[in-house]
Formats: C-alpha cells, structure tokens, sequence
C-alpha cells in the first residue's frame, strides 16, 4: 500500500522519504492539515490511489538493488571502510532492541506522565 509518512523523522530516515517519494509510493506530511490533504485526496482519487499501489508492485522487486544505489550515490557519503569491517549481524540486532526496548521506555514514562498531568489538571491541582 501507499504510505503517508510524518517529516518529523531522524535524519537517516529522510534519505528513505525522499526516494519513496520520488518513487512515487509515498506522500508527506509535516501538521495535520497536509495529513488530512493527503488521506482525503487518496480517498477521492480513486486512480491516484491505484496508480501508487500500482507504484509499490513495481518498487518490491527492485527495491533492494534501488535502494543501495541510491544510498551509494549520496554524494556526502563515505563508505570506503564498509569492506575492511566486517558486520556483526548478532551485535547489531542486540543493540537494535536494546535501543527499542529504551525508547518503550522512556515513551511510556512520558505517557504515564502526561495522564498524571491531565489526572492533575481535571482535580484543579495544575493549570
């Protein structure tokens, strides 16, 4: 399916966005109002809508090959060290969920905090 993804990415992931976009599968938003645009512009276009779907059938069986070309056509990139060190995959992934696991975290606790302030501000403690 088509996507409509928010720009208040990390900047690794900008690169993806704008080659999803460019690939025509993908559509952007940075408030609200572009994100009802997008949806209600999806939902009323029925041919756009197809066309994108038509886009991403098209874009899995290359997507792979596309991908790592674009990334090594950045001109600002670097990548001569990738052949001299070798990637441990079981690090990587460890670390990968350790990372998650600590944004979970700390997402929750802001969750948890955010009910408290709004629990506080229903009882007239905090405006």
């Amino acid at each position: 399916l088509p996507m409509i993804v928010t720009t208040k990415i990390p900047m690794q992931e900008k690169y993806n966005l704008k080659y999803m976009e460019e690939k025509g599968v993908s559509l952007s938003f940075k408030n609200k109002k572009e994100l009802k645009e997008h949806v209600s512009t999806l939902l009323d276009d029925q041919d756009k809508l197809n066309e994108m779907a038509e886009k991403t059938k098209v874009f899995r069986k290359n997507a792979i090959s596309d991908l790592s070309n674009f990334i090594l056509s950045m001109p600002d990139a670097d990548y001569s060290q990738l052949k001299a060190c070798p990637i441990n995959i079981k690090k990587v992934k460890k670390q990968v969920k350790a990372k998650v696991r600590q944004a979970n975290r700390a997402e929750l606790k802001r969750a948890r905090n955010l009910k408290q302030r709004k629990k506080l501000k229903e009882i007239g403690e905090i405006k």
